[in-house]
């Protein structure tokens, strides 16, 4: 993916900002860290698991 996507990114933006709006893959590693999309500490994945974030995501997060 050449759009710039978060390192980390949790449940909720992940399924709001994804290409396909839902947790894609079945298997995933989540950690406490910060969300690259919201900003909050909380559990997080990679951007992969959801199928990755819309290149829109960015201008979306700041329409909001």
């Amino acid at each position: 993916m050449t759009d710039e996507q978060p390192d980390w990114v949790c449940r909720d933006c992940g399924i709001k900002y994804s290409l396909r709006n839902k947790l894609v893959s079945l298997i995933s590693t989540w950690h406490d860290d910060i969300c690259g999309v919201c900003g909050k500490s909380t559990s997080v994945t990679e951007p992969r698991d959801f199928g990755y974030l819309r290149p829109e995501w960015k201008k979306e997060r700041k329409q909001a």
